[in-house]
């Protein structure tokens, strides 16, 4: 019994937090999170199902190819989420010094804390897999053969191999995140992980979403750029081992389907046998390496598997305990450039307050970080799809994709912050900043303005710098740079103006449904980007043109920044809806 506790009270805190919602927990938000997998995941598998629906004459040799790619992208999209999902959860995945100061002075043994621990990982990875995968398996196989002399039970047999094979890849990438985790934590141990893992989460977060947001990209066309035998990626990629695990399983329920070819008489009739006899001998020989590859999947989960729970009981020999030693130690070069910015940029106390707050609650935060490097994930995405080749030899010929890029990485990384400044720092942050509140809300929102530009903005637009170099050259990359830097200023006065709250302080409040309003931000925020990027295209011929638009935006930003320092009402910190009671769960 009170093991069973301990597994529901870890498996809460993999899906609460009480720094994000007014009821303490996450439940309202992990339910419109699951919603929202779901409606993705029938509408992504009706939109690419949509190729064998409108076919005029399918055929089991071109299905079978075809759904190649559809399996890599499946696949791909479950082992990249359930990544995320364990990102998301860095701090839950192991027993850490919160842990160890609630449970720890409890009479309770510690094998039974680490069996709960892992059985909690073990039962959210598959609970969460399947829940994921389950609409998908139960659609696709039938919008697959619909059109196909397909017998009842090989249909049913389609859609739980599909759901084992898609939910046991999604374990894959859920404990290939545990494992990576509590490798580095065994090898550089608890002090100096303590200083990496953020660090090493940022990374993860940013490589993970911009992978799934490249996705239908990477997974096209699997059979000739995967599968050929001049390519060996099919031995390093974990998804191709998955979709080679499917068909090593399931793969013959469509190829073994008899040919129907239409009568003899149809026009191209010769040339239809011949396409479908050529694709079915392309499609039987990669049979051989289907079978090695779901080895290979099978052989990879297992020590995934074992590596993730072995080291993560390892860790947990001992309870974690917080030590001074794990604190950021700053150094001389630190303190100097504290001392610079006090100097230089932010003279009063409360925007010193505020910028040097932004940048701590940025870095350090779990929440303000996901939020920041989802943002930034997002923006590398669209850069590499906007991605051309060649110099244009004339500034007429400029693509203004290319520079729409940069602006667009600005309001994303933007309302990334704006978002994170929703989220209280910590839940003690509001009572704290209420005491100690000055009544300077505009000099402190200042200070949080100069932290958005210059510790996330600048540093972005200089990143840019030389790819647009590359492809403009430099002088005409360093005035692109300079109108983004203008840009960035323009874009942060507007997020942030006549902000009537305190940031990273007050409790979060949900917004309400975004979801209907949504195209009408993507249309807002394609027309201000390129609309931009056709001004900037305009006159980047002419100096006298350029220095006008760099007056314009300077004007602009001055001019939002004056009106922003107009004075506002007193701050309400009493203004967060309490009709919701807190539930503390105390019968069980």
């Amino acid at each position: 019994m009170r093991e069973r506790l301990l597994v529901r009270h870890f498996l809460r805190r993999l899906v609460e937090n009480d720094l994000i919602s007014p009821e303490a927990d996450r439940h309202e938000v992990l339910g419109v999170v699951c919603a929202a997998l779901t409606t993705a995941g029938l509408f992504g598998t009706a939109f690419i199902s949509v190729k064998y629906q409108f076919s005029p004459l399918q055929l089991p040799g071109w299905t079978s190819l075809a759904a190649l790619s559809d399996l890599s992208l499946f696949v791909g999209a479950s082992m990249i989420v359930m990544a995320l999902a364990a990102v998301s959860e860095w701090d839950a995945l192991g027993l850490d010094a919160r842990d160890a100061s609630i449970l720890g002075p409890l009479p309770l043994p510690h094998g039974m804390l680490v069996r709960a621990k892992l059985a909690a990982i073990a039962l959210f990875t598959v609970a969460f897999a399947i829940a994921l995968n389950a609409v998908p398996s139960l659609i696709y196989p039938i919008l697959l053969s619909s059109k196909l002399p397909i017998p009842l039970v090989d249909l049913l047999a389609l859609m739980p191999a599909h759901l084992v094979v898609t939910a046991a890849a999604g374990a894959f990438g859920f404990l290939g995140i545990v494992a990576v985790r509590e490798l580095l934590r065994a090898v550089t141990g608890a002090t100096l992980f303590g200083r990496l893992s953020s660090v090493l989460q940022a990374a993860l977060l940013v490589g993970l979403a911009t992978a799934l947001l490249l996705l239908p990209r990477l997974s096209s066309d699997l059979s000739e750029k995967w599968l050929s035998p001049a390519s060996s990626a099919s031995r390093t990629l974990p998804p191709v081992w998955f979709v080679g695990l499917h068909e090593w399983i399931a793969g013959g329920l469509i190829d073994q389907l008899p040919r129907r070819f239409p009568a003899e008489t149809a026009p191209n009739y010769d040339g239809i046998v011949q396409h479908e006899n050529d694709l079915t001998r392309s499609y039987r020989s990669h049979r051989a390496e289907f079978a090695v590859l779901g080895r290979a999947a099978l052989l990879g989960l297992g020590v995934v598997a074992i590596v993730a729970f072995g080291l993560s009981a390892w860790n947990a020999r001992r309870l974690p305990t917080a030590t001074a030693s794990m604190a950021d130690r700053r150094g001389q070069a630190r303190l100097a450039l504290d001392w610079l910015v006090r100097l230089v940029l932010v003279r009063r106390p409360s925007a010193q307050g505020g910028f040097f707050f932004t940048l701590q609650t940025l870095g350090r935060s779990a929440p303000h970080r996901a939020a920041l490097v989802v943002a930034g994930a997002s923006s590398l995405a669209i850069g590499v799809l906007s991605a051309k080749n060649g110099v244009p030899t004339t500034t007429s010929e400029i693509p203004l994709t290319t520079l729409a890029v940069q602006s667009m990485f600005v309001i994303v990384l933007v309302a990334g912050i704006r978002h994170a400044a929703r989220i209280p720092a910590d839940t003690r942050a509001g009572w704290i900043f209420r005491l100690a509140w000055s009544g300077h809300g505009r000099d402190y929102l200042l200070g949080v303005k100069l932290a958005t530009l210059l510790a996330v903005l600048a540093p972005t637009v200089l990143i840019l710098l030389p790819v647009h170099a590359v492809t403009l050259g430099w002088s005409v990359a360093l005035t692109h740079a300079a109108l983004g830097l203008t840009i960035s200023a323009v874009v942060v006065e507007t997020a942030f103006f006549r902000y009537a709250k305190v940031p990273f302080a007050f409790s979060y409040e949900p917004s309400g449904n975004q979801l209907g309003r949504s195209p009408i931000y993507v249309v807002v925020f394609l027309a201000v980007t390129f609309g931009l990027a056709w001004v900037e295209r305009s006159v980047l011929g002419s100096l006298q043109g350029t220095l006008i638009l760099f007056a314009v935006l300077c004007g602009t930003a001055f001019a939002l920044w004056l009106a922003d320092r107009a004075p506002t009402s007193p701050i309400d910190w009493d203004d967060v809806p309490m009709q919701v009671t807190q539930r503390l769960s105390l019968n069980e």
